[in-house]
């Protein structure tokens, strides 16, 4: 991801942007001085440790300062007639539980963002919504599957070539001219200091 990040932001005139590759909890500014002015997290901001994360960004960032906390769910969070089916074939073969990995059960964090950045030194919030329509294909949604805590291939152990083979029919079944069409919401709360 920071190699196409990279990649997209070379064309960019005028743009200061630098990509850090380390956990949120344990980001150090690469200098005195450092103040960040913009802050973005996605997904991943349900696996930290949110108020130390805030807290920590309070300390690095500037006075007038953004911070972004985004997400859009899951293909597990989607709601159609082929997201549906995919879901019911990932729990008939790793359980009915949504997994977090090879070991864990995912924990609902079910407090909005917006809350919690508003418990935070970023209590100005203000919130917008994108409506997408992503545009998949049997092969994409295999290969996002395994990219995710919920259905990565370890989690399978033995069934996962019969999963891949029922996922590839299932799937197709309901493919439009090979396209399968996710209607999802991508919420954008953003914090500032007051």
């Amino acid at each position: 991801m920071l190699a196409e990040a990279d990649k997209t932001l070379a064309g960019m005139p005028n743009t200061t942007i630098r990509l850090h590759n380390k956990p949120a909890a344990v980001f150090v500014p690469p200098y005195a001085d450092w103040a960040a002015d913009m802050v973005t997290i996605c997904r991943a901001f349900h696996w930290m440790d949110q108020p130390a994360v805030l807290s920590l960004l309070d300390g690095c960032t500037a006075k007038d300062a953004t911070v972004v906390v985004m997400g859009d769910g899951s293909l597990w969070t989607a709601r159609s007639a082929w997201t549906d089916a995919l879901r019911a074939l990932i729990q008939e073969c790793t359980g009915s539980e949504r997994r977090a990995g090879k070991d864990k059960i995912y924990a609902v964090h079910d407090r909005p963002y917006r809350e919690i950045l508003a418990e935070s030194a970023f209590t100005e919030v203000e919130e917008h919504t994108i409506l997408v329509a992503r545009h998949w294909t049997v092969q994409t949604v295999i290969g996002y599957l395994y990219s995710t805590s919920f259905a990565s291939r370890p989690l399978f152990g033995n069934r996962l070539n019969e999963f891949e083979e029922r996922a590839r029919a299932l799937l197709g079944e309901h493919t439009d001219a090979g396209v399968l069409i996710d209607h999802a919401r991508f919420d954008l709360p953003i914090g500032r200091r007051p």
